[in-house]
């Protein structure tokens, strides 16, 4: 059952990285051209802020749930590594925790959002006028898969936590599983 959602959240995290990647080079040739326009031929685009604005939110909450689940998130481990092995393990077990809560509370606040903006009709302030939902659906859609990433993430940490014995005989410590 876990190999089989394990591969599931990698295809769609997978998935979400290609488009991420997609997006951020659209985004750069967008960019080149805007300031091509705007400091060679004194043509600015008026709503092209906009829409490079709505284009970061894509490319962020796309690629959440890939950076975490690649261990790329920005972590401090300057007290970590300095924590015996059984410490380690639940320190880890405790963040995988406090990343599961975070998730959860930004799926949660996204997602009355983006139905507030459904609702409401609300359009996007500024030149570029179109519907928010249009923009505010990936907050939702991504921090749902980051959530369910970072429960992955759990699982498997608490496989292998009761692979590893709590003691080995004649040390007491716990051995390493890294090899």
């Amino acid at each position: 059952m876990l190999d089989r959602t394990t591969q599931v959240v990698t295809a769609i995290n997978r998935a979400f990285l290609v488009a991420a990647t997609a997006l951020t080079v659209v985004l750069a040739i967008f960019m080149t051209v805007v300031v091509i326009r705007r400091y060679i031929f004194s043509a600015p685009l008026g709503w092209a802020l906009d829409v490079a604005r709505s284009m970061f939110a894509y490319i962020v909450f796309l690629a959440i749930a890939p950076t975490l689940q690649n261990g790329n998130h920005v972590s401090v481990e300057l007290l970590y590594e300095r924590l015996p092995p059984a410490a380690k393990h639940v320190a880890s077990a405790i963040a995988w925790i406090m990343v599961i809560a975070f998730g959860a509370l930004l799926t949660w606040k996204l997602y009355g959002q983006t139905l507030s903006a459904g609702r409401s009709g609300r359009l996007l302030q500024g030149s570029w006028q179109v519907p928010a939902v249009y923009i505010y659906a990936i907050g939702p859609v991504g921090s749902a898969q980051f959530v369910l990433t970072a429960v992955l993430g759990l699982a498997r940490h608490l496989m292998r936590l009761s692979q590893v014995p709590v003691f080995d005989e004649p040390n007491h410590v716990i051995p390493d599983q890294s090899v």
